[in-house]
């Protein structure tokens, strides 16, 4: 199960101030890009604070024995603010608080008992220990999770090379060829589940209008619910309908691009040849400063 690799969760945090000790998360970008990297171990609460207080003990023991992981407690539901008291009297400095009010992390795991324990690598999860499980369990499987290493594919290696060429379908259900797609071209690889993705996109009056736009999906059309399909059009609107395109293709076109995070923004030159790669930044600014310069040094050779 994949965290942060097309990456990322679908996760929303509202803004709440630090309380106590524990760093309380309030950037959904904070979250995401630090949740991409490293070792992290994910506590899932949600209901009834009272009757976590034994897991919530074992999760700060933990904390201090494997130093080389970040710890994490999710707040999921309505009931956050005694939650959050009670995670906080009982917890060091050491753990983190993410309150996710409308549980739609714990809902994108498709979470129903907790608490539950999940263990990533790098956006990665390697472990899942849902309840009932011991203190003795969690130490086990935190120490297991400390052998794994999680390689993902370097899409940056393709950069001089030819774009490979994938079929995919239309917002109108019709079939097409990536080879049709007229050129300069930018193709935005991205996961439908993850919201803040969009919103570090470059904005539509920074992209040259030259440039031709697709939007990639490796989905089908009916898989994608329709609050998603309300945002892709809403970005094609922005981006300029007239060239921008929404295709869903197969997960065969992602091996191709050696695709592992979302957003990954992929610049092919008027000559077929990809000339720039951003692989999972989540910062509008810094992806868009890239793209100009990028977009600058192109060959500027006739289209075809």
């Amino acid at each position: 199960m994949v965290l942060a690799a097309l990456a990322c969760s679908v996760l929303l945090v509202l803004p709440f101030s630090v309380c106590g000790q524990t760093l309380l998360y309030d950037s959904t970008s904070d979250i995401l890009s630090e949740l991409a990297i490293g070792r992290w171990a994910l506590l899932f609460l949600a209901g009834d604070s009272a009757s976590y207080t034994s897991t919530i003990d074992w999760f700060g023991r933990a904390s201090d024995a494997f130093t080389e992981i970040r710890f994490l407690v999710v707040a999921s539901g309505d009931s956050l603010v005694g939650l959050v008291d009670v995670i906080d009297s009982r917890l060091s400095g050491s753990v983190s608080v993410l309150a996710d009010p409308q549980s739609q992390l714990a809902d994108s795991l498709e979470l129903t008992t907790y608490p539950a324990c999940f263990i990533s690598v790098d956006g990665v999860f390697v472990r899942e220990l849902i309840w009932p499980f011991s203190e003795a369990r969690l130490l086990r499987s935190l120490a297991e999770s400390l052998l794994v290493e999680v390689v993902f594919p370097d899409p940056t290696t393709l950069v001089g090379s030819l774009a490979p060429t994938f079929n995919y379908e239309d917002s109108d259900g019709l079939r097409h060829s990536s080879a049709d797609m007229p050129l300069p071209l930018l193709l935005v690889f991205i996961n439908p589940d993850c919201y803040p993705c969009l919103d570090v996109l470059p904005l539509g009056p920074d992209i040259p209008r030259f440039l031709s736009i697709a939007i990639i999906l490796a989905a089908t059309q009916a898989s994608i619910d329709e609050t998603q399909l309300q945002r892709l059009t809403a970005l094609r609107q922005d981006l300029g309908a007239e060239r921008t395109a929404i295709a869903f293709t197969s997960r065969n076109t992602l091996v191709a691009y050696s695709i592992a995070r979302s957003p990954t923004l992929v610049l092919v030159s008027t000559t077929g040849t990809i000339v720039w790669i951003a692989d999972g930044v989540l910062d509008r600014k810094m992806v868009t400063d890239e793209l100009q310069v990028a977009i600058a040094a192109m060959d500027n050779s006739p289209r075809r």
